[in-house]
């Protein structure tokens, strides 16, 4: 699975914090540091919304020669890769509703280029919240239009298997092309494929045919066998990899017969843990590959959440990031060459010796926008081979983007542009607000003009609780200011109503917060 023009500014140069040591005392600093030149972000946000991302939650990021695709919680992004030109696909074009769970650009044996595509719904059962599939799709003129197809499912009379005949967890988490073979992994769908021809795409939805191919020699049964429950794909060369609660398989015949590797709690050649929800192919300049795959807990007291990684097709294992004490939560991986990007809960690392040590980059900031990525979650990376030079991370915060592998970053975000539009001159999001769900709650202004901002937090009671901006200075454009939540010394505060008072070169506006806990 798998998101400026210079201004003469000086920033302060940040060292990257190395906060992981898999393969001994050296640590591998890296190009971890900011530099003091800096990049303004492009002019993305519009008022009729064509322009900007229609979330700012990333959730995967995929490369291909002319564009870089972002999976976002509501919809499709495609944009160049500087991050201009912005195309959304919604269901005004024939894209499915909701988030984007799947994505998987390719090029077919005939030279056709197609981009696969699923999503994500909510769906409520007698008061309970469930995910279910939103369906899955492909467009042959890069996102311009869709052939957009219901969740699969079995017929309820399905012989010699116990069918998924419904949509209700049975969300597509990854799609992979092999031999112009379309595999899907959906969890409650299990894993499922379909031969693409030219006539049967253009054909559009009534010709797809799903396969329903479990990774092994078992009767599908979702409910019963771990196997079966599928969430992420690869393919490497000719190789087939499909992760599941249960562990790595393996098929070197485009899913006729397969092997499975699995987590050993007495030998620590095998992955951290057997439920797989991301793997990422490395093909190395010289034609070797390596797989490696974010291993979470699925049953054991042996498994622990890291990243395990291969060079020799499964044969051995290495655990490469993680332990029981300090668990990884990895989402997805990115490479170039010799060096491998992991997204995880904790940020973004990196390592240019196949994880025997690694560097986390710092947060990310955008000093000539203003903005910052808070939340430390990222979903999403991606690279490649063509200009390693670029890197793209996406997480709940919005896309970065970095011209030179991390040393600086554009942030792109999408909201409504405050005192425009019928908007008010300031607004809060998200609101109401969790501190312990969320790292911060944005104050969102407009700054007509270089001037100097406060900002105040009342309670209820309109009595002054916590004096966050004090008459300091701020540049003209889109700004925000930001509130974790929590009282004077980090004291905690309890759930209601609170009120803040922006100033803002002069003129004040106030707002309103919901604190629930």
């Amino acid at each position: 699975m798998r998101t400026r023009h210079v201004i003469g500014i000086l920033f302060v140069l940040m060292a990257c914090p190395l906060v992981l040591q898999a393969g001994g005392p050296e640590l591998y600093p890296g190009p971890f540091t900011c530099s003091t030149e800096l990049i303004p972000a492009p002019k993305l946000l519009s008022s009729d919304g064509d322009s900007r991302l229609l979330s700012n939650s990333i959730i995967d990021l995929e490369l291909t020669d002319q564009y870089l695709w972002a999976a976002t919680g509501n919809g499709l992004a495609r944009m160049s890769h500087v991050g201009t030109g912005i195309l959304n696909s919604t269901p005004a074009n024939g894209f499915g509703s909701g988030g984007v769970s799947g994505l998987a650009p390719c090029v077919t044996s005939w030279g056709a280029e197609v981009i696969w595509a699923a999503t994500a719904i909510d769906t409520t059962i007698s008061g309970t919240d469930y995910a279910a599939g939103g369906g899955v799709g492909y467009s042959l003129d890069n996102g311009e239009t869709w052939v957009w197809m219901s969740q699969p499912v079995d017929p309820v009379d399905a012989e010699g298997m116990s069918p998924t005949t419904v949509s209700v967890q049975n969300v597509t988490y990854d799609i992979a092309v092999l031999n112009d073979r379309v595999w899907i992994a959906s969890w409650a769908g299990g894993l499922r494929y379909f031969d693409m021809t030219p006539e049967r795409l253009e054909a559009g939805r009534d010709s797809v045919e799903w396969v329903n191919r479990p990774p092994d020699d078992e009767e599908f049964d979702v409910l019963n066998n771990l196997n079966h429950r599928a969430f992420s794909i690869a393919v490497m060369d000719t190789m087939l990899w499909v992760g599941t609660a249960a562990g790595i398989n393996l098929s070197r015949d485009n899913g006729e017969t397969w092997q499975r590797f699995s987590h050993s709690g007495t030998y620590d050649g095998t992955i951290t843990g057997n439920f797989v929800t991301a793997m990422g192919v490395q093909e190395h300049s010289n034609g070797q590959f390596a797989l490696w795959a974010a291993t979470w807990v699925a049953e054991g007291s042996s498994q622990y959440y890291g990243v395990s990684m291969t060079n020799d097709y499964g044969s051995t294992w290495r655990r490469v990031m993680g332990s029981i004490e300090n668990p990884v939560r990895a989402h997805n991986f990115a490479f170039s060459d010799t060096i491998a990007y992991v997204a995880t809960d904790d940020g973004l690392f990196k390592s240019v010796d196949a994880g025997e040590n690694w560097g986390q980059f710092p947060q990310i900031h955008d000093a000539a926008s203003g903005e910052t990525i808070y939340e430390p979650e990222i979903y999403s990376a991606a690279t490649n081979a063509a200009a390693p030079e670029r890197l793209y991370a996406g997480g709940p915060g919005g896309l970065a983007i970095s011209p030179d592998r991390g040393n600086r970053w554009l942030i792109l975000r999408s909201f409504p542009l405050p005192g425009r539009n019928g908007q008010p001159n300031s607004y809060a999001y998200p609101n109401p607000f969790s501190p312990s769900r969320f790292d911060v709650v944005r104050i969102q202004y407009h700054l007509q003009n270089n001037g100097s901002v406060t900002l105040e937090i009342y309670d209820f009671a309109m009595e002054l609780l916590i004096r966050l901006v004090d008459d300091e200075w701020r540049s003209a454009g889109e700004r925000c200011e930001i509130w974790n939540g929590y009282g004077p010394n980090g004291a905690e505060i309890a759930n209601g109503v609170y009120f803040y008072r922006l100033e803002v070169a002069g003129k004040e506006s106030w707002g309103k917060i919901m604190i629930l806990d």
